[in-house]
């Protein structure tokens, strides 16, 4: 593990990213 972390925010900006995306690609889907 390295030292360098992302900042909480922008960890969980890309966990918000992720989710939208992967809600979008569940309603394509279906």
């Amino acid at each position: 593990m390295t030292d360098k972390r992302i900042p909480w925010n922008q960890y969980f900006m890309l966990q918000a990213v992720l989710l939208s995306l992967r809600s979008t690609c569940e309603r394509l889907s279906v």
